[in-house]
């Protein structure tokens, strides 16, 4: 049975702490997807671990979406603001942590990871 939105956001961050990247890049939108290649993610979670060293938990808190004004366009057509859910998580590295956006969208009768980024 497809994820519900907030078991696909945990997914994803589930798959970058086990190192599983295939599959955290394979939740992602085919927008996103088409946006940051699955090379270009290895690189960003790359340089976050070679900072932070390999995440060891997590905390989320569901958010109220807001459009991010620098990239209005990553949601798919024909979502409608009440189905779009955002959670930030608070990632742990040892003593230091940092933020995760991840929102989720329904795509093709699942759910999918529509943006993410990272800031402490």
């Amino acid at each position: 049975a497809p994820l519900n939105p907030a078991d696909t956001a945990q997914a994803f961050i589930d798959y970058l702490q086990a190192g599983k990247r295939n599959q955290a890049h394979a939740l992602l939108t085919r927008g996103q997807a088409q946006r940051t290649s699955f090379e270009e993610f290895q690189d960003v979670i790359e340089s976050l671990e070679e900072k932070m060293g390999k995440i060891d938990g997590n905390e989320v808190a569901l958010m109220p979406f807001h459009k991010p004004a620098y990239d209005g366009d990553f949601i798919p057509l024909k979502v409608s603001a009440g189905q779009i859910k955002r959670y930030i998580y608070n990632l742990k590295f040892g003593n230091a942590s940092v933020n995760c956006d991840v929102t989720v969208v329904p795509e093709d009768g699942q759910h999918r990871i529509a943006w993410f980024s990272f800031w402490k």
